[in-house]
């Protein structure tokens, strides 16, 4: 199995790098319509649904959702709505996995093989990946934002007002969202990594 390594940046995850994990189908979204991309994105969330959060180390679910987070400038806001559930969805499933196998490996009920577990940790670290990226698209004074922003702008005009501030107290409350859900996914990995450490020990000795 190859491994999932944090990129510097996220462009860098489309370069070939022996035993890494490198996307392979990048899809240009910007090429497609409205409904191509909602098909694009509802398959790949049923895909992960079925299949479980350990899915997306397939490259036909990451590198999906990898398309639609490079080009975020051109997703509606529907779309980026449904990409934000998908993430969260995503994170979460593999936040419980993730628990349910550590409690199961500390107290003997579970023999985990050595790529289970990789392929767990590699799931962890790429849901936590996807949804920090979103997080960061999507702050105020990003490129992909405020060309999302600025045809709005323009249409909405004077009529901000109240709407603009709900508008803003919602996104706020999303982005505190990602972050606490990044945040309780990277104590994961520490903790997955500790104590995975301490099980593999245990049975050398």
């Amino acid at each position: 199995m190859t491994n999932f390594v944090l990129p510097i940046h996220p462009e860098d995850l489309q370069l070939p790098v022996q035993n890494r994990y490198n996307v392979q189908n990048l899809i240009r979204v910007d090429g497609l319509s409205e409904a191509a991309i909602t098909k694009l994105l509802e398959d790949t969330s049923l895909r992960l649904r079925r299949q479980g959060a350990r899915a997306i180390v397939e490259h036909e679910n990451f590198d999906v959702l990898f398309s639609l987070l490079l080009r975020f400038e051109v997703l509606s806001t529907p779309l980026a709505s449904r990409l934000f559930d998908t993430l969260v969805a995503g994170l979460g499933g593999i936040v419980k996995l993730t628990g349910d196998q550590l409690k199961a490996a500390s107290v003997g009920s579970e023999e985990l093989s050595a790529e289970q577990l990789d392929e767990t940790k590699n799931a962890l670290k790429m849901h936590m990946f996807l949804v920090h990226w979103f997080v960061i698209v999507t702050k105020p004074g990003s490129p992909a934002a405020s060309s999302k922003a600025a045809p709005a702008a323009a249409a909405k005009g004077a009529k901000r007002g109240a709407a603009g501030s709900a508008a803003g107290s919602r996104k706020k409350a999303r982005n505190d969202t990602n972050d606490d859900a990044a945040a309780a996914a990277e104590a994961a990995t520490g903790r997955w990594e500790s104590e995975t450490g301490n099980v593999h020990l245990e049975r050398v000795l």
